[in-house]
């Protein structure tokens, strides 16, 4: 995925917002779902969920209005119930690494008698999509 940087993407000094590429990150991590057959509103509407944990990003150089960037898509951590999805923006031209963003998911589903959600193991086509993609790197 390629992103060129809009005038929405960047603050008043023009430099790449930092909230951005967390909306970018969102962006990869659902269309990433969707294309392994899993999207989003599939497992949601199937009483799963994946909510964020916890997030962080690493912004190690500023991406500019008019930038060419694109990014790779990881898996950082993968345990039996939770796994870090990350993705690292670099600039086109230059292959200098412009942010890193980490979201640490835990798979869960809703319990039908009290329709509370529960920590519960990463289903199987989820899992073999993670691997998958952990095998890429």
């Amino acid at each position: 995925m390629r992103v060129l940087v809009v005038l929405g993407d960047v603050d008043a000094a023009g430099v790449l917002y930092f909230a951005t590429v967390y909306r970018w990150h969102e962006s990869t991590f659902t269309n990433w779902l969707a294309e392994h057959g899993i999207p989003l509103e599939q497992i949601l509407s199937s009483g799963r969920g994946l909510p964020v944990r916890t997030s962080w990003a690493d912004y190690p150089s500023a991406a500019r209005l008019g930038d060419d960037v694109r990014v790779t898509r990881s898996i950082a951590e993968l345990t039996e119930t939770d796994f870090v999805f990350e993705t690292t923006w670099r600039d086109a031209a230059s292959g200098r690494v412009v942010a890193t963003v980490s979201t640490k998911h835990v798979a869960c589903e809703r319990d039908a008698g009290s329709g509370l959600f529960w920590r519960t193991p990463i289903w199987e086509s989820l899992r073999s999509a993670l691997l998958a993609l952990t095998n890429e790197g």
